[in-house]
This record gives structure tokens, C-alpha cells and sequence, in this order.
């Protein structure tokens, strides 16, 4: 159905904040746009990503959060009704029906849990690599714990396949395990990133904490500061565990940060470099066991797991930011990445596609890279960037135009764009 200003849409699901985003761009387009988080979202150990962690002006936006009432797990989707709280699927169909006109899914179970309701998503957005709850590499291992579980995956693998082959659209930006299990469902994707940060709050008045103020105030004593929020996910023994054999698609490859760094302090004696790192990830402790070993201990902050709007502040506070260093061909930056984008830094990541076949499956240049395919890249960068201070910021600047023009607000309205069109063709 195309759509107009007078058509509510419902945006089911808020992993990494990404459906909070496209809400707040929709509504600065005009567009009556309506976040619908699982019970799920935002709480335990995704409590950094609730609404409230991406704003300032959360007074502004909560009107418009309402929630689904189920969790994204398997139990929400195949568990019986007291699981869903006082909402059954008769009651969540009949609340769809009647209150939104556009269904789309952000991840998570939106597809299987729309074909059991026998309802029709207009957009499904993957946030897993592989897709998840069908094709994410530990989705797949968990499914190899016990008969039961391997029953019930497979039972939502179907439900999820089926319901991504009955949705209007369905957008992807991942060219590697993503890509992979599109083609094995047998559904054509769109190449369309989401918007993964909102950068429209210009009057907002942040609340500085005592530790983001801190750390702050600490970076003057350096003079080159490096920031990274990713999950430090690297260790083999970790790897093996998590996703098998499979482990390309997984590896993070988080330590080659610390090593280039360590190579970088060497050749840069007079250079005063500093890390500010987040507690995130499986390999939390091996990460600080080989800062000891490489002498770096006086180069890294360590701060536990921030807000999104956290994030943001020491991001603009630093010089590098970085994203993940996972090497394997058609993967794209995730959720850091695009925070690094979004503040016009320069970007440590490792770039999985030349140029031009980049602009061939996009049809859009790629942002300013500083590619990354060892620890010696690392250390070159650094180097390079260290020796060049003075014109970093020419290179801010390309990207923060990139970024205005190829996602934000920019984004968000091919997005509206496309839920125009009347028909289901891609």
C-alpha cells in the first residue's frame, strides 16, 4: 500500500536503538511513525539500548514508544499465552489492525511472528549477520545443545523464512552470511542500510556524568585519544565455542587495536596515545591481560558499558574512533561504525569491498575509511594520522558531508520513499 502522511506506522523492535532512530527521522519527515520495542528490548544486558539511553529529550519522544508486550526470543514466539503477559496473538493481531496501517520489522522475530498472526510485514531489516533466529552463526550453534532445542529452532527457522518471503520489502546492507541466507530463503533484498543514528536532537542539553566528565578532562594529558565501543570479541578459544568453524564472520579481531598500538608507541616515541575502551564483550579480560603484556596499561581507559548518548559525547571529545576489524568479504561496519560516521570521525575499520564494487552494490560511494586488515594497518594509520594532525579537518569534514547525504535523515527518506511505492516488485 503506498503510503502518506496520514498512515501510522508501526516500527516493531529497537535492537542497537536503530527502530528509535528511524521513529525520530520519520517524524521529522512528517510521517506518523509509532515505535513498538519487545518486552526484551532495552532491559538486561540491552539495557544501553533503551530509548532513554539515545536522548537527552526523552520527554519529547516517549509518547510515541509503545510497547509490543512480547519478548523477541523463542518463547515469545512458541510458548504458550501466559508468556505474553495479558496479550494473547488474537489480542496483538486486532491492536496491529486497528492502530497501524505500515508493519515494519526491525530483526528479531517480526517475520515468523507476523506469518503465525497471518499478517504481512511491509519491511524487514535484519540486525543479525546471517539474519537472525535463521541463519546467525549462534543461533545455528545453540540449536546444536539438545533434540528439543534443535526441534524448536527449526520450527522458527521455517516461521521466520515464511514470514520473510510474504514481507513487501525486505533491506539489507550485508553482503557476506546476510546475503547468504537471502538467497537460501529465496527472497530478493533491496540494498538499503538502515539509519542506525539519530543526529536531529541540536537542542538538546546533555547531563554530563561524573565519569564520561572525567574521562574528558583526561584526554588533554594526550595527545592523540582513540575511542572504541565495540564488543571485544577475539580470543580462539571464545571463537570456537561461540560460532564453530565459522568463526570469519564472528572475529572481531578486537586485539589488533592494541597491538598496532603497541607498534605505534614504539616507532612514535614521543607520541602520547590513549585508548578509551568499553567493558563489552566475551573477551573483556584477555583484552586487559594483554594490555599488561604489551606494556599499554597507561594508554587505556577503561570505562563500563555507556548510553548511546554517552557514547556520542566521547566520541566528539576524541581524535580516532573505531569499529571492528572482521575480515571476511561483503561485511559491512555495524552499529559503532556508524556512531564514528555520525560525529565526523576519521574511521578505524576494516573495509571489506574495493571502491568500486562497494558503489556497484549501493550505488553510492563508500565514506572515508582507514582500512584495517592487520595490526600493522593499525599501526600505520595511527602514524599517519599522528604525522598529519593539521589537515584532519579537510577529512572531517568529507565525511560528515557523506554522512548527511548517504545516511540520517538522507536515509530515512529512501525510506519513506520506497514504502511509497504501490507495488511489491524490488
Amino acid at each position: 500500500m503506498p503510503i502518506d502522511k496520514g498512515l501510522r506506522i508501526a516500527i516493531i523492535g529497537n535492537m542497537n536503538n536503530a527502530g528509535f532512530v528511524l521513529m525520530r527521522y520519520f517524524r521529522d519527515l512528517g510521517a506518523d511513525a509509532y515505535l513498538l520495542p519487545y518486552s526484551t528490548d532495552g532491559c538486561g544486558n540491552l539495557s544501553h539500548f533503551a530509548p532513554e539511553a539515545d536522548t537527552w529529550d526523552i520527554d519529547c519522544w516517549k509518547q510515541f514508544v509503545r510497547p509490543l508486550g512480547i519478548p523477541n526470543s523463542s518463547r515469545g514466539l512458541l510458548g504458550n499465552f501466559p508468556y505474553f503477559g495479558s496479550t494473547s496473538l488474537a489480542k496483538l493481531k486486532n491492536n496491529l489492525v486497528s492502530n497501524y496501517d505500515v508493519y515494519i520489522g526491525h530483526g528479531g522475530l517480526s517475520p515468523a511472528l507476523f506469518k503465525k498472526m497471518n499478517l504481512k510485514l511491509d519491511v524487514f531489516f535484519p540486525y543479525g549477520a546471517g539474519i537472525e533466529f535463521y541463519g546467525d552463526l549462534e543461533f545455528l550453534e545453540r540449536s546444536k545443545s539438545s533434540i528439543l532445542r534443535k526441534l524448536t529452532h527449526c520450527s522458527i527457522r521455517r516461521l521466520q523464512a515464511q514470514g520473510i518471503r510474504k514481507t513487501r520489502y525486505c533491506l539489507n546492507a550485508e553482503m557476506s552470511i546476510t546475503k547468504d541466507s537471502f538467497d537460501k530463503i529465496g527472497c530478493q533484498f533491496t540494498r538499503l542500510p538502515m539509519p542506525a543514528v539519530y543526529n536531529g536532537d541540536v537542542n538538546s542539553s546533555p547531563r554530563l556524568s561524573q565519569r564520561v566528565s572525567e574521562v574528558i578532562e583526561k584526554l588533554k594529558l594526550f595527545d592523540l585519544s582513540i575511542f572504541s565501543c565495540s564488543r571485544l570479541l577475539w580470543d580462539k578459544n571464545t571463537l570456537v565455542s561461540g560460532a564453530g568453524r565459522n568463526y570469519k564472520s564472528f572475529n572481531k579481531n578486537s586485539d589488533w587495536l592494541f597491538v598496532g598500538l603497541a607498534k605505534f608507541v614504539s616507532e612514535n616515541p614521543k607520541a602520547r596515545p590513549v585508548v578509551v575502551c568499553v567493558e563489552y564483550g566475551p573477551d573483556v579480560k584477555a583484552t586487559k591481560q594483554l594490555i599488561d603484556d604489551l606494556g599499554l596499561r597507561q594508554n587505556v581507559i577503561w570505562l563500563p558499558l555507556l548510553q548511546r548518548k554517552e557514547i556520542i559525547l566521547l566520541l566528539q571529545a576524541c581524535d580516532i574512533g573505531v569499529g571492528e576489524f572482521i575480515v571476511d568479504p561483503g561485511m559491512l561496519w555495524g552499529g559503532t561504525g556508524w556512531e564514528v560516521l555520525s560525529c565526523s570521525k576519521p574511521f578505524l575499520q576494516s573495509f571489506n569491498f574495493s571502491d568500486a564494487s562497494f558503489e556497484s552494490e549501493f550505488g553510492y560511494p563508500p565514506p572515508p575509511i582507514l582500512d584495517v586488515k592487520s595490526h600493522d594497518d593499525v599501526a600505520r594509520h595511527l602514524s599517519a594520522f599522528y604525522r598529519k594532525f593539521t589537515r584532519t579537518n579537510i577529512e572531517c569534514k568529507d565525511i560528515s558531508n557523506w554522512f548527511k547525504r548517504y545516511n540520517g535523515i538522507g536515509l530515512a527518506k529512501q525510506w519513506l520513499d520506497l514504502l511509497k511505492k504501490g507495488d511489491r516488485e524490488i
